[in-house]
């Protein structure tokens, strides 16, 4: 199996599930909850991004999270690591 790719600076990680240019959809291993800031780093094409999501819900799927957000103040690079992780198909 492999890492996800975005580690929260609470601890915890996550896979994209759904990504635009102002929203993201999250599986993650911990809950926020709403209006709360999201913080972390998205890894991608080895480097590393940090970013800042605002939280709209959060919402129990199995064993993770379905976090719902949207960027704040995302420059394009993390944007484009965002959708480019969903694009990606997971690993084994």
């Amino acid at each position: 199996m492999s890492e996800d790719p975005i580690r929260f600076s609470r601890g915890g990680s996550a896979t994209v599930e759904a990504a635009d240019n102002t929203h993201v959809t999250l599986r993650a291993t911990l809950a926020f909850p709403p209006g709360a800031p999201a913080e972390g780093e998205i890894t991608h094409n080895g480097g590393t991004h940090r970013f800042v999501l605002k939280v709209s819900g959060s919402m129990r799927e199995g064993d993770r999270w379905r976090v719902r957000a949207r960027h704040t103040g995302a420059s394009s690079a993390v944007r484009a690591a965002f959708v480019a992780h969903l694009a990606a198909p997971p690993g084994p």
